[in-house]
């Protein structure tokens, strides 16, 4: 449909891609968008035109979803946990000792792991 407004809907490899960079649209100020003529053009043809500089984002709303951890697995032979959450997070900011592993849901005999 033609408009003088486009949304573009972010595929997941795009969102994470933006969440892993550190540096990338983590808020209004470092948050740009450039494009190339080839990005759209009006509804005669006409290329639209690249921009001098990008342009900073007009309106920012913060990621303050929290992740959410999905799925894990255990290899006892390798001594391996997998970890699966609906965002990336940052291994950065990863605590071990924040982690237990326990017979069942409501179990008080489990072990918070060391590293």
């Amino acid at each position: 449909e033609n408009s003088v407004t486009i949304n573009i809907t972010l595929t997941s490899f795009d969102m994470a891609a933006i969440r892993l960079n550190p540096y990338l649209c983590t808020s209004r100020g470092n948050c740009y968008v450039n494009i190339l003529p080839i990005a759209f053009t009006d509804v005669a043809g006409n290329p639209v035109e690249s921009l001098s500089s990008a342009l900073l984002v007009d309106e920012f709303i913060f990621d303050d979803i929290q992740p959410q951890l999905l799925d894990f697995t255990i290899d006892m032979g390798n001594g391996r946990i997998g970890l699966t959450f609906s965002e990336p997070v940052s291994a950065l900011a990863f605590n071990t000792s924040a982690i237990s592993l326990q017979s069942d849901t409501n179990s008080t005999d489990g072990i918070s792991l060391t590293s």
